[in-house]
């Protein structure tokens, strides 16, 4: 498998392959005429990486192509699954999402409003019990139907709310629990291949610094008497509960669960939510195709690099694909900038006519700022494009994260780990991957959603969600986000469309 394999670390350096490994790979690949550069997902590491390559290596060369596999180890979803499980144990955490349950679903039904009403709150038994349907990962208030015209959330409901933290003894007593676990010194870190992927500055709970720093401010000023009702903690959860009803109310919500466990976590836990894996990753795909003085060497410019060379040289002419799945399409992204780059460089030895012939996403993770700016803009150096996504309906039939979060892993990165262009924590942030973005024009209007919908309509660019069987090349029934590199169904489809 090491024919086949580009092993890369962190910043797209070489790792275990060698420069002359490459140029062996690109020798034998053009000189069998037809190439397909594999780019997986960011879930495994690097032993399962290396597992779907040699599960895909017989595959492709089947359907007629060399296969090239870039392996860099990510393990963003163990991660995730260790964190957030981690978590959900936290009697903060989950007295936290059952109080805002129980207001979200008030607001949901159109309780209340700007006329100096309060909300007309569920028992706590009944939200309790609902919330503990997470449990048998049943989704908490699933069959909920919300009202058609949610209004903001008043100042009375505010103070209303402020008043049910305040006044709970238990919810309060949890609270300066938090507060007096707050570890002295700097927070612990721990590491996985240079990446932090959890920090730790409370032995009770896993919030960021900054808020544990502002509960132990709030704690210290009281003097024993309990956290008060206008302290800077009880502002911040206040406006968690402003952002899911804002939410509601530009139906951009994943439901009334997963979008309190989403603002929840992007609020109160975003250090070890999974935002800093997930851009230190992203992060490593583009950084691949930096040449910083040759030294070190990083895969991505090296594989070109050669490539172009092995072109510009070759006597046949020879085809270059894409397959690229989840965050593999965030390096796709990245692998047609720089093509673009090279190939207008007259220094560069890609030739200035080099067309990819398939660029094939897997349940994509880029988002559409990033697809619309890169292969949205280069369309004329991709011939044939395609997609093969999950649909909407099963996207938000699994539970990614078993008890804590009930939608898949392209739902959890855009409901809270992406952020905006300016570096901002981002919520629902349209990606590629996901039905919802494509077809509903009336919520989704931005200009990059736009552009890629017009960049779909053109020739030669199609999308097929699961389960759909629209012919040969046409048809997937993958049943989760992470099957569909070894889906069988897929498999056929992507080996058909790479020889037509």
């Amino acid at each position: 498998m090491s024919d086949h394999i580009i092993h890369v670390k962190g910043d797209g350096v070489l790792d275990t392959t060698t420069p002359a490994e490459i140029d062996e790979i690109v020798r034998r690949g053009v000189e069998q005429g037809r190439i397909v550069i594999h780019l997986h997902g960011g879930l495994v590491r690097e032993p399962r990486a290396r597992d779907t390559a040699a599960h895909l290596d017989g595959e492709y060369l089947e359907a007629g192509s060399y296969p090239v596999f870039f392996v860099y180890e990510t393990g963003f979803l163990e991660v995730l699954r260790n964190n957030l499980h981690e978590i959900n144990k936290e009697k903060l955490f989950r007295r936290l999402v059952r109080k805002l349950l129980k207001f979200a679903v008030a607001k949901a039904l159109g309780s209340g409003g700007r006329s100096g009403n309060t909300l007309s709150l569920a028992p706590d038994n009944d939200v309790i019990r609902e919330h503990n349907r997470a449990k048998l990962e049943e989704e908490p208030y699933a069959d909920l139907v919300f009202a058609d015209d949610i209004e903001e959330l008043s100042e009375d409901e505010e103070q209303q709310f402020l008043d049910e933290l305040a006044n709970d003894e238990r919810f309060q007593e949890v609270l300066q629990e938090v507060a007096n676990s707050r570890l002295e010194g700097a927070p612990e870190e721990l590491r996985s291949r240079g990446i932090v992927t959890l920090t730790r500055a409370s032995s009770e709970s896993l919030m960021s610094q900054e808020v544990l720093d502002e509960l132990a401010e709030d704690a210290a000023n009281t003097e024993g008497r309990g956290v008060l009702r206008g302290a800077l903690f009880l502002v911040r959860v206040v406006k968690i509960l402003r952002k899911v009803v804002k939410r509601f109310r530009m139906k951009r919500d994943h439901g009334v669960y997963a979008t309190v466990v989403e603002e929840t976590l992007r609020s109160l836990y975003l250090d070890n939510a999974g935002r800093v894996v997930w851009g230190t990753m992203k992060k490593d795909t583009a950084d691949t195709f930096q040449n910083v003085g040759n030294e070190p060497i990083r895969g991505g410019w090296y594989f070109v690099q050669k490539l172009g060379e092995a072109l510009a040289a070759a006597d046949n002419p020879v085809s270059v694909s894409v397959v690229a799945h989840s965050l593999g399409s965030v390096f796709a992204c990245n692998l047609v900038e720089y093509l673009a780059e090279a190939r207008a460089d007259a220094n560069h030895p890609l030739p200035n006519d080099f067309k990819l012939d398939k660029l094939i996403f897997l349940a994509p993770a880029v988002t559409f700022a990033h697809f619309s700016a890169t292969v949205g803009q280069r369309g004329d150096l991709v011939e044939h494009f395609r997609i093969f996504n999950l649909s909407d309906e099963i996207e938000k039939g699994y539970w990614e994260i078993p008890i804590v979060y009930n939608r898949s892993l392209l739902y959890l990165v855009s409901g809270f780990v992406e952020t905006e262009d300016d570096g901002t924590g981002a919520f629902d942030r349209p990606l590629v991957g996901m039905e919802r973005y494509w077809i509903q024009a009336d919520v989704y209007d931005q200009p990059a959603v736009q552009a890629a919908r017009d960049f779909l309509n053109g020739d030669q660019r199609d999308a097929y969600y699961s389960v759909v069987d629209a012919g040969p090349g046409r048809a997937t029934d993958a049943p989760k986000h992470g099957k569909f590199a070894k889906n069988p169904k897929t498999l056929e489809s992507i080996k058909y469309f790479l020889q037509e």
